[in-house]
């Protein structure tokens, strides 16, 4: 494993798992961070939302951005997601592990507390507007195209 490799592994896990306190995330929210890994042949992408507008973009390859939450199209995407998938989270399940999902498949996540709640779907149930979690796919994918208009 390269060092972006890990770099970006260990971001995405600290955000998976660390405690609610670390971040500074508000006791009772709802949710105070939301996020979806997408997986392609040779790449996961993942991004991180946080309740503060805060936005990442990571690589399981290594690399991505930190910080796109500065500006201000993608921070608020990034609270709409937040938002969204806190609505979500009694309706998804513990966190089984840091693993991420498999060619064609979307996992979300969201964090209520200290507790880290997932749901996974394959991407062409999304896209298609067939699975209940489509339009939270929409939101983060909203996510990722603003990130992708303020950085370009």
């Amino acid at each position: 494993m390269s060092g972006a490799t890990e770099a970006t592994a260990h971001v995405r896990e600290r955000a998976l798992t660390a405690p609610a306190r670390d971040y500074g995330a508000p006791e009772q929210a709802e949710a105070w961070l939301a996020g979806m890994d997408v997986a392609f042949p040779d790449v996961v992408i993942t991004i991180l939302s946080g309740w503060d507008g805060t936005t990442s973009l990571l690589m399981s390859t290594g690399g991505g951005l930190v910080g796109a939450g500065e500006h201000d199209h993608v921070a608020h995407a990034s609270r709409m997601l937040v938002a969204e998938a806190g609505a979500w989270a009694d309706e998804m399940l513990p966190l089984p592990d840091l693993s991420y999902p498999t060619e064609g498949r979307v996992r979300f996540f969201v964090r209520r507390g200290d507790r880290c709640m997932v749901a996974e779907a394959s991407e062409g149930d999304l896209v298609d507007g067939m699975h209940e979690l489509s339009g939270l796919y929409t939101l983060a994918q909203t996510v990722v195209t603003q990130v992708r208009r303020a950085t370009m």
